[in-house]
This record gives structure tokens, C-alpha cells and sequence, in this order.
């Protein structure tokens, strides 16, 4: 009973090594970007993951030709030995083959990387999967038949008419020989999905800022936050602004404690602040001032009373628009397109 079971173990460790060389399964596995934005680049690699070794393949990779368009392909470094060749003249389809005499494919091994253009205009899910590849093995087998080694005479004895109690006794003898047995290996499709999003911008800079019948300093630059505005005691406020993307939206609040504060709000919620220091002069003439005078960075913060039930709003351009928020204690206006005229009317009291 004991050198049963000793059998018997036996038998079960040798089993999975016994299945593995039968084991002629093959997988073609798609790995690479799971995300990209419109617009930009997705790559993939093409893997045979093999538990026979093969020495030919052949198939196609399927893409969504509205989604993705190939940049470039490039073959594994590791196909030095083989004759490998990709097709991508057919928008959707990456067709491959490839043979060698000298390597085989077994286990994991990196077919080619393909580089994809994005130029899906809007959110969606994309899949790239392999189609109809598949492998012919050629393997040889000893077989073992019997064969008649007298036949010669046999049948020459039936060609000369001699009855068959006269044909010779068959001597029959079994011989080994090798068969070749041809196969074909159908791989299991693969898939890979990418998830294309819509880019969002994040640019919240002006492009342009500047105050008409007025100076600004310093010369106005996207970095800088903060300027002085000189004006005279009479002329209205007149902000004339650009935003470097269109999607931007453009906060500007009202005038407190001879400040004004705009505020610039990217597509993706990024904001920026430009704070503008007024300063009123008497008979203030702006093209009189040098480019010395401009760069003057000296902000006073005179004491100015502000009547905020005086304002009005005038379109600089044609695509230029602006929401009106007022109520009774506070006034912003809202830049909807990419340039606008803010125009302040205040009280010119000291």
C-alpha cells in the first residue's frame, strides 16, 4: 500500500510539467496609454505571449480610424532574427507577419510599438484589439509500422499469372520512421481601451492691459500683478483688456480704496489677479509722459469717495461682451469674451 501512495505522489509531481509541454495556448496582449487628451499622442505595444514556441505569425491590429490615426510604428529590438513586417496602409487596421530559422516566440516576447495621433474632437473611450493571428508549427513524430519487405516478389508473382497458393509467403517487419505533423496555433485575441479626454485649458493671463486717457506702470507684462494707473480728475476709467485664451472668463470688481482688482479665470478653474492703483491728477495729460514716467513704480493711495451707482459698459470689439452684476453695496462685471472696456464714472471729490 505504501509504495502505491510513494506511486502515485510521484505521478502528480511530474504531472504539470506533462501538461505544460502539451500545452500549445497562445495570447497576443495590448499594453499601453490608458489616458490622453484630443489632440495629443497614445502609444501601445503588440505582445505574443506563447506557451509553444513558434517561429511564423501572422494578423492585424484593429483601431477606430475617427478616433486614432497612426504616427509611426517601430518593430521590437528584440526581432533582430526575424523578417518582420508591418503594414499600416489601411486606415483602422495595422496588418504583421513574421517568420525566422533561427528564434521562436515563447512566453512574452515584444512584437512592435505602434505611436497614434489623437484627433478625436471630443470624450470617448477607444479600443484597440488583434484579429485573426495565428501560428503553423511543424513538429516530427516516430511512428512505428509494419512493412511487407518481400513485397517485390509478391507482386511479381501476381503479374506472371501464378496462382496466389504459389505467391510467396509476406514477410512482414516493423520499421521506425519520422512524420512531420503540421499545426496551426489560432492566438486568443487581445484589447487594450484608452480613455481620450477633452484638454482643458490653464491659461488665466491677459495678453493686453491698458487704460485709455490714462498711463499705465510698468509696461504691462502677463507676470505682473500689480500697476499704477494715473488719470485725470475728470476723465471716466476706461480698462481695456485681452485675454490670451478665449475661453478665459475676465472678473472685474469694483473700485475700493482707489484699487480695482481684476480677475482672470481659466477653463480649468486656475485664476490670476491684476490689482490696479489709481491715482487723480489735476489737469493730467498722458501724452505728456515720458517712458520714464510710466515706469515710475510710486502707487499713492489718495482718499477718494466712490460712487458705485456710476458705471457704464461699452464694447471695445465686435466679439467682446460683458455681464452686468449690480446690487446695492457692490458691482462686478464679468468678461465673457477675450477683450472688453470697463468704463468707471466715480465721484471726483477729494
Amino acid at each position: 500500500m505504501r509504495k502505491f501512495i510513494l506511486l502515485f505522489i510521484i505521478f502528480l509531481l511530474f504531472l504539470p510539467n506533462t501538461v505544460l509541454a502539451d500545452n500549445k495556448s497562445a495570447t497576443i496582449n495590448i499594453t499601453g496609454s490608458d489616458t490622453t487628451n484630443c489632440s495629443e499622442l497614445a502609444i501601445i505595444e503588440v505582445h505574443s505571449v506563447s506557451q509553444c514556441e513558434v517561429n511564423n505569425i501572422k494578423g492585424s491590429i484593429t483601431y477606430d480610424k475617427t478616433v486614432l490615426a497612426v504616427f509611426s510604428v517601430e518593430v521590437s529590438d528584440n526581432l533582430s532574427d526575424w523578417n518582420f513586417k508591418v503594414d499600416t496602409s489601411k486606415a483602422g487596421t495595422i496588418s504583421f507577419t513574421g517568420s525566422s530559422n533561427s528564434d521562436t516566440l515563447l512566453q512574452d516576447r515584444t512584437l512592435f510599438k505602434v505611436i497614434f495621433i489623437v484627433h478625436a474632437r471630443s470624450e470617448t473611450t477607444t479600443v484597440i484589439k488583434s484579429t485573426s493571428v495565428s501560428s503553423s508549427i511543424t513538429t516530427t513524430e516516430e511512428i512505428e509500422e509494419e512493412v511487407v519487405v518481400n513485397q517485390k516478389e509478391i507482386d511479381e508473382a501476381k503479374a506472371n499469372g501464378l496462382p496466389e497458393e504459389l505467391w510467396p509467403e509476406p514477410i512482414i517487419e516493423k520499421v521506425k520512421k519520422n512524420v512531420e505533423k503540421k499545426e496551426t496555433i489560432n492566438y486568443q485575441d487581445g484589447s487594450h481601451s484608452i480613455k481620450v479626454s477633452k484638454k482643458v485649458s490653464d491659461d488665466c493671463y491677459l495678453k493686453e492691459l491698458n487704460v485709455s486717457d490714462g498711463t499705465i506702470s510698468p509696461t504691462f507684462n502677463k507676470l505682473t500683478n500689480a500697476y499704477k494707473v494715473t488719470i485725470d480728475k475728470k476723465s471716466d476709467i476706461n480698462i481695456n483688456y485681452l485675454t490670451e485664451d478665449p475661453k478665459a472668463t475676465v472678473v472685474i470688481q469694483d473700485e475700493v480704496n482707489n484699487q480695482i482688482i481684476i480677475t482672470v479665470t481659466a477653463e480649468n478653474g486656475n485664476n490670476n489677479t491684476y490689482v490696479l492703483t489709481i491715482i487723480r491728477q489735476e489737469n493730467y495729460d498722458n501724452s505728456s509722459v515720458t517712458n520714464d514716467d510710466t515706469n515710475n513704480n510710486d502707487v499713492s493711495n489718495p482718499d477718494i469717495d466712490i460712487d458705485n451707482d456710476n458705471f457704464e459698459i461699452s464694447n471695445q470689439l465686435s466679439l467682446s461682451n460683458i455681464i452686468v452684476l449690480s446690487s446695492l453695496t457692490a458691482l462686478s462685471i464679468i468678461g465673457l469674451s477675450i477683450g472688453a472696456i470697463f468704463v468707471y464714472k466715480g465721484s471726483h471729490q477729494q
